[in-house]
């Protein structure tokens, strides 16, 4: 009895060592100054992708009177780390699309998918007064484009490396019928440790 009293203590001991060592999990404002590390945050993508919209909203192909069609690109990765820029490409589109003065057309990662949706409705199945017509897709007036560049920095002293990390965000909007760049902006962040 002795010996399976010491087995049942020894399993609740370890059982609650476990469970008292486990992390806590808990929600935090995603709008909370995010310092864990140098590399890129949730708080630089904050950063850049409002200071980008703020001013192509304050451009000139933004009016009451028209709203401009613009296609964008996939920002692109020119840093040396693994950076989804898709996310920083979503924020973009998605806060000017929220400001109400810009509307988006299919751009070239999208247009498979529009094209096969425009196909399928096109069958017997459906009734040819309530499906999209081929030939009907809107065509851009600006198509918008950048890049994510970093410059990396590291001071070794003797028991201590201080690093220094630099971003740059740089977009660019071109007039689609003309060539002709009608805005660019770019916003740069820099960070330190050590």
């Amino acid at each position: 009895m002795i010996p399976v009293m010491r087995k049942l203590i020894l399993i609740l001991s370890l059982s609650l060592m476990f469970f008292s060592c486990s992390p806590k999990v808990l929600y935090d404002d995603p709008r909370k100054v995010e310092t864990l590390t140098i590399n890129f945050s949730s708080t630089d993508l904050q950063i850049i992708s409002q200071a980008m919209v703020d001013s192509l909203l304050q451009s000139v192909i933004t009016n009451n009177d028209n709203k401009p069609i613009i296609v964008i690109e996939e920002v692109k990765n020119k840093t040396a780390e693994y950076i989804d820029t898709s996310i920083i490409t979503d924020s973009i589109r998605a806060k000017l699309s929220n400001s109400g003065l810009i509307q988006f057309g299919v751009n070239i990662d999208e247009l498979d998918g529009q094209i096969s949706e425009i196909d399928r409705q096109q069958n017997e199945y459906y009734d040819e007064n309530l499906s999209v017509e081929k030939g009907k897709l809107a065509g851009a007036d600006y198509r918008l484009a950048g890049s994510l560049i970093s410059i990396d920095k590291f001071k070794k002293k003797l028991f201590k490396t201080k690093k220094d990390k630099f971003y740059k965000l740089s977009l660019q909007l071109w007039n689609i019928k003309t060539g002709v760049m009608v805005w660019a902006d770019e916003k740069d962040i820099r960070k330190t440790e050590g």
